[in-house]
């Protein structure tokens, strides 16, 4: 049990308590910090910097100067290939630590499934590095005369498309409405259709489609990494770095997972960022926004932490009830401190199957669940969980709901309609 107290070289908050029935005895402190999403709000003593593993040899990715026939050992004689420089992990245990310079890394060249077998940190460096699912060759638009003023232009495989430049008051570029064919794409702005062999498509303010304004998704499965008893590090060189994902990250059987500074957008297939059977799972500084199912999804993972993350809008493409901002299941035990999630198609938070949860700081709210009920829900939770200092709604039916044998517990917490038990704590 954690004692309030002041901490040698403490931001100065005081340290919380952590709830009695959490069973993960935490190698962290949680400062006090109300409901503020940044500033002084709430957030922990992990020093992220020291989870890095390191090793005797890094190596260099640049995808604008890289060539995968140099030695990779510096800048100047960087490889070209994400991939690449993880086959060559995959082949040398000494190898763990590999930096990524910012620019687009696709086809062959972005990060596809690679099983590393020991412990690895991927470090972006110079500004985003960005990581999708689309083609190195942008298709050749032009005006279809027969349903003007969509563009047609030749592209397979096509699962999504997201306008990069109409920009989401969140901040993200807006995903296109599928149309049911190309004379409904002239009539609609922001829209698409695909025959399976060319791609037509209106911009919402009838611009021509180029490379930097279009995200073209297609029917590529995103990163999958599987590395029994393991350590794998994605995260930023300095604070202004970070990644940009445009597909799922998945990772199986690792002992520990850490994510920082990272991004997982527009996703067509699966979750924003997938953990399954992973003892110990991080993320600090993230976002999913846009994806296909969950944003954060966590099955059969003990100990989880999300310090300062954020979910928008994510299982768009279903519109079904069971799309989450973050979810966890089968016996998690899952630490929230500081972070808002919203308008996803489900609980915007939600932990089931024997888990365990504590939220410091964190808003869920605006769920678009469409059948309404306990989907439509803020927090839900089917165990235990505890709140403090977070905001839960609005939402389109109740803000908190808890559907099991278990307690949801609140302090310090807004919120207005309830469903199943409701306990209200003292600070």
């Amino acid at each position: 049990m954690f004692v309030k107290q002041h901490l040698p070289g403490s931001i100065g908050n005081r340290v919380l308590i952590q709830p009695t029935g959490l069973s993960w005895d935490l190698p962290f402190y949680v400062f006090e910090g109300g409901h503020t999403p940044d500033g002084d709000g709430p957030r922990t003593s992990v020093d992220w910097a020291t989870l890095r593993p390191s090793g005797t040899k890094t190596r260099y990715v640049d995808v604008n100067t890289g060539n995968d026939g140099n030695t990779g050992v510096d800048w100047d004689n960087a490889w070209k290939g994400i991939d690449y420089a993880l086959s060559q992990a995959n082949a040398d245990a000494d190898l763990v630590t590999i930096y990524v310079k910012a620019g687009t890394y696709v086809s062959t060249n972005r990060w596809n499934n690679q099983n590393v077998d020991h412990d690895l940190c991927v470090l972006a460096s110079g500004g985003t590095v960005i990581v999708g699912d689309t083609s190195s060759v942008f298709p050749a638009f032009a005006v279809d005369p027969l349903n003007p003023p969509a563009y047609k232009g030749a592209r397979t495989s096509v699962q999504n498309v997201t306008d990069l430049g109409q920009i989401r008051p969140e901040g993200d570029g807006t995903v296109m409405v599928p149309a049911a064919n190309a004379a409904a794409v002239a009539a609609t702005p922001g829209s698409w259709y695909t025959d399976g062999v060319d791609l037509w498509l209106r911009l919402y303010d009838d611009s021509a489609p180029t490379v930097d304004r279009i995200w073209i998704s297609l029917s590529v499965s995103g990163p999958f990494m599987d590395s029994a008893g393991s350590t794998l590090y994605v995260g930023p060189e300095t604070e202004s770095d970070a990644w940009e994902f445009r597909m799922q990250f998945r990772c199986d059987n690792y002992a520990m997972i850490i994510f920082e500074n990272c991004a997982f957008k527009y996703t067509r297939l699966g979750n924003g960022i997938m953990a399954l059977n992973v003892n110990t799972a991080y993320t600090r500084n993230c976002r999913c926004a846009q994806d296909n199912l969950d944003g954060f999804n966590y099955h059969d993972t003990v100990n989880i932490l999300e310090e300062s993350v954020t979910s928008w809008r994510n299982g768009l493409y279903k519109g079904t009830n069971s799309n989450n901002g973050s979810s966890s299941h089968e016996n998690a035990r899952t630490v929230r401190v500081r972070g808002e999630h919203a308008y996803s198609y489900g609980p915007q938070i939600v932990d089931i199957e024997n888990t365990e949860a504590w939220c410091v700081g964190v808003t869920a709210r605006d769920s678009l669940a469409p059948g309404g009920g306990i989907d439509a829900a803020g927090f839900r939770t089917a165990n235990n969980m505890w709140l403090r200092d977070c905001i839960a709604g609005p939402n389109n039916v109740d803000d908190l709901v808890e559907t099991g044998a278990g307690a949801l517990t609140v302090t310090t917490t807004e919120y207005t309609t309830t469903s199943g038990t409701i306990v209200e704590e003292a600070p």
